[in-house]
């Protein structure tokens, strides 16, 4: 096996011994994982939270968020489309889940980012014009005090350990960082491609190293779609919802053992008091029941 990994670069399995097995092309990349937690989290938390694009509301100021929020409670929209949080993109906002990252990128998003952007792009190049101008001032101060030492330790080029001393005994300095434009122009509509297009507003706006390894998974997703058929198919939205449904389920903490049995009944009992109430209900039941909670019953 080590030596099939030195001349190979991979590690050996079983399928390898057919010759028709294509291991690139015949692993599956699970679409909800790779889209909705992969690229649409990314672009969301890494890049618009933690880039600070969106900001959240201060004592004294409202902020892109509040306004984020604002259209999102104006949505009318059936119950079983996953509604995201009232505080989405702050702490008190808690983690998402694929289904609301889906709701997000799919629903709410196209249609209130534009506004957004609309809204908060002309205060954002403001702030980016002022904060650049603070940084050349910082920037030439910091470069007749401290540039010399710093190129010298830097290239390696301090002088001799005779002249030395003076080097040795000033405080490296680190310069000063370059202002960042926090809200890119574009963005809005480049968002509104993120299925066709991923790779366009993450080089172009963002530079490669905002890339991630999703990116390039994303790449091959025409080709899963092209053997397996559509995503519905075959991403993990289904096993990832009966873990959800497994763990609702009351186990008294149990955790000694035979676990799985006592899921298997709880979930037979929910199943058969579904059926008996359709059964015995019909129309009423059809009425009262959310749709996706129907299908599970199917």
């Amino acid at each position: 096996r080590e030596d099939f990994f030195s001349k190979y670069g991979t590690r050996w399995f079983e399928f390898a011994r057919l010759k028709y097995f294509d291991p690139i092309r015949m692993t599956v990349i699970d679409p909800m994982h790779n889209l909705l937690i992969g690229v649409l989290k990314n672009h969301w938390y890494s890049i618009w939270i933690q880039g600070k694009a969106l900001r959240a509301k201060t004592q004294k100021n409202k902020r892109e968020l509040d306004l984020v929020h604002e259209l999102l409670n104006s949505f009318e929209i059936p119950s079983f489309v996953g509604r995201p949080a009232r505080q989405v993109g702050e702490p008190a906002g808690g983690s998402l889940s694929a289904d609301t990252y889906k709701g997000l990128g799919c629903v709410f998003l196209p249609a209130l980012i534009p506004f957004v952007w609309e809204a908060s792009l002309p205060g954002a190049h403001k702030e980016f014009q002022q904060a650049n101008e603070t940084f050349s001032r910082r920037y030439d101060e910091w470069q007749k005090k401290h540039g010399d030492v710093y190129l010298a330790h830097q290239e390696g080029t301090a002088p001799k350990w005779s002249q030395a001393s003076t080097v040795r005994n000033k405080k490296l300095v680190e310069p000063p960082k370059a202002a960042e434009l926090r809200m890119h122009p574009g963005d809005d509509f480049l968002f509104l491609k993120l299925g066709a297009a991923t790779k366009i507003y993450t080089q172009q706006r963002y530079g490669i190293e905002k890339m991630k390894p999703n990116h390039h998974f994303l790449v091959h997703l025409p080709a899963q779609i092209h053997d397996y058929g559509p995503v519905y198919g075959f991403w993990c939205f289904l096993g990832e919802r009966l873990n959800k449904l497994l763990k609702s389920f009351q186990s008294n903490n149990w955790g000694g053992g035979q676990l799985e049995v006592s899921m298997m009944r709880e979930w037979g009992r929910d199943v058969q008091l579904h059926e008996m109430v359709r059964v015995h209900c019909g129309d009423l039941f059809e009425v009262l029941t959310p749709k996706h909670m129907l299908n599970s019953c199917a």
